[in-house]
């Protein structure tokens, strides 16, 4: 279900509210300017005909004015009861002894509820959004006497954000080593970046459809084939299979359309998150008394329920629940960095509720060992292949989630809304998991022993345990930890396939502008300088060459990963081997159909806004 929190009414004057003041005050000139221009000799002929323009713009600045407020209220509501109360006859500050009042009324709203609404147009057509409507019903009255009646309505939509596949702020880049299907809506408020592989019969696939802010850069390897879904009911395809690359979509003059319909299209209107001007990472902070309301409302801190002692712990803040326990420390290469991580074991929490914010900001010593390295705060989830009810975990610190998480279980009771007698493999809940950075570690993770005999016996050590505060390495500074958890080809045990039934937002580290098309076409290049794109933003640190990981649901990328010294560049991290951090599993990664309904949202899910559509009717 959606996670209705109770309206606040600020009058604040920042943000989204102050930008559509002062851009519908120009409206209301200009207005007011044609109208002067239409009725020509009138102004200087007739007085009524002043008083009646003047009584008029009155009741127009005073709507203005009104939708404005009810814009900004709509940006602090999300499924909850909305209303605004009208304004009494006052002067207006013009100087000229006009006045003006306003009604406002709420229109579609059943009981207090937002009615659900399928979007026609624009950047979120055919998608399900909750529909924010007012109706202004305003009276303006000049010095005069003369009075203008005029109806105002104002509509928009908050857009769950996890209708889409993949969304990116940033660049999107999709440039897999092997074939990957995306589906679902893809859309980035920047450019896309497409490559197929060059393998003979790999390819990259877009059910569709696809939409970026930006340009859509693609091209093909070798053999490889790279295509788009005209539009995704049908099987018709268009298709990149050239002997040679072709890069920049925009210079395609004749991209088809099916039907009328564009499944591609690039040069998009942002969507965006109503945040108040602020960076679409501080929902994941801490909340704080100098959050703007807009803000407020969309970080996870602030939406956890009613008892926020049980499930909120910040670290040197509130008291730790039993369910959290550590912390303990690893070695991630792939970061260069020890990880100091806390233990969020699902299967033991206590508290009832279904969002649960985490997080650590307290500092270690950059230089816990003579090995010189930077310590990362970090939490790992465990024990959460099945999950007692819908439920989202969010945090500012990256994520380690061992094992699966959310999987089909034939004795749960979440299931898809509205689907009666659900199959087994649509049993598990509604998630999401919210994090700057996302790595997932197989259940093998704690199966390989150390060379050093000094840490033989497990990956991880208690962060008071001497040994990790002394290892000096093996073999070269980048080499501590040089035995990673090993898997499948490696002999450990048979090939495994992880299951991820979730949404999740995270953060990546993006391709330097250098090693991206338009300022480099080499793919030399492009190769050496690329940093992993979408189908990299699960992590992996493992030889995981026989497995699979299967995800499903939606993925959302709007941050830069905030951990620093990623080194992932340089072929780094899709380079395997001796020099690398790990082997790819098999993805199957799809989007989940049941977020396609609202009431399958998990619980907190951050919310986009349609730009305010207005008119305006004279009765009077």
């Amino acid at each position: 279900m959606l996670d209705p929190l109770q309206s606040r009414r600020s009058r604040s004057k920042h943000g989204l509210a102050l930008g559509l003041v002062l851009l519908l005050g120009i409206v209301v000139l200009v207005i007011g300017m044609s109208m002067i221009a239409i009725s020509g000799g009138l102004l200087t002929s007739s007085v009524d005909s002043k008083q009646k323009i003047k009584s008029r713009m009155a009741a127009e600045s005073q709507a203005n004015m009104q939708m404005a407020a009810a814009v900004e209220q709509a940006t602090l509501v999300f499924g909850g009861e909305i209303s605004l109360p009208g304004t009494p006859m006052s002067d207006l500050p013009t100087g000229d002894g006009s006045k003006a009042s306003a009604e406002i009324e709420p229109i579609g709203v059943n009981g207090g509820i937002l009615p659900q609404e399928r979007i026609t147009s624009g950047g979120f057509k055919g998608m399900m959004g909750l529909k924010v409507a007012f109706k202004v019903h305003s009276l303006g009255v000049a010095p005069g006497g003369a009075k203008t009646a005029i109806d105002a309505e104002v509509k928009m939509y908050q857009v769950p954000i996890f209708q889409f596949g993949v969304f990116y702020e940033g660049n999107l880049e999709i440039c897999p080593g092997q074939t990957m299907i995306v589906q679902g809506p893809v859309h980035t408020n920047s450019s896309a970046f497409f490559r197929s592989p060059g393998s003979s019969g790999s390819e990259v696939g877009f059910q569709g459809p696809i939409t970026a802010s930006g340009s859509i850069f693609h091209w093909t390897m070798g053999s490889g084939l790279l295509w788009y879904r005209l539009i995704p009911e049908e099987s018709a395809v268009y298709s990149l299979a050239f002997p040679t690359l072709r890069y920049d979509m925009t210079e395609m003059k004749t991209f088809p359309a099916f039907r009328g319909e564009a499944n591609v299209r690039w040069g998009v209107e942002r969507l965006n998150m109503p945040i108040a001007g602020a960076t679409p990472r501080s929902i994941l902070l801490p909340s704080s008394p100098l959050d703007p309301p807009a803000l407020n409302r969309q970080k996870f801190d602030t939406r956890i329920g009613k008892n926020p002692g049980a499930n909120r712990w910040v670290n040197g803040v509130t008291p730790r629940p039993a369910w959290i326990t550590g912390p303990k420390v690893f070695f991630d290469r792939r970061e260069r960095a020890w990880v100091k991580f806390w233990d969020f074991s699902v299967k033991d929490i206590t508290s009832s509720d279904s969002i649960f914010y985490l997080a650590d900001t307290t500092a270690m010593m950059a230089d816990r060992g003579n090995a010189k390295k930077r310590v990362i705060n970090a939490f790992r989830i465990i024990n959460a292949a099945k999950l007692p009810r819908n439920m989202t975990i969010a945090t500012p610190n990256p994520v380690y989630l061992l094992g699966d998480f959310n999987a089909p279980d034939p004795t749960s009771t979440c299931g898809p809304a509205g689907v009666a007698n659900p199959i087994t493999a649509e049993r598990y809940c509604n998630a999401l998991i919210a994090s700057d950075a996302f790595t997932l570690v197989s259940s093998n993770w704690q199966a390989n022993d150390f060379a050093h005999k000094a840490m033989q016996g497990t990956l991880e050590r208690d962060s008071a345990d001497v040994h990790w505060t002394q290892f000096k390495g093996m073999g070269g500074a980048d080499s501590l930890f040089e035995m990673e958890p090993v898997n499948g080809s490696a002999g450990v045990g048979p090939a495994r396939t992880a299951v991820i039934n979730a949404a999740i937002m995270t953060g990546n580290k993006p391709s330097i502008p250098a090693a991206l098309p338009p300022r480099n076409y080499s793919n030399g290049v492009f190769e050496n300088l690329y940093e992993g794109g979408w189908h990299n933003t699960i992590r992996f640190l493992e030889n995981l060459d026989k497995d699979t990981v299967r995800f499903k649901g939606s993925f959302v990328c709007m941050w830069s990963a905030a951990s620093p010294g990623l080194d992932t560049g340089a072929g780094k991290v899709i380079r395997p081997g001796a020099g690398g951090y790990y082997f790819p599993p098999v993805r199957l990664w799809s989007f989940d159909p049941r977020f396609t309904s609202l009431a399958n949202m998990p619980p907190a899910t951050p919310f986009l806004t349609t730009p305010p559509t207005y008119s305006f009717s004279e009765l009077r």
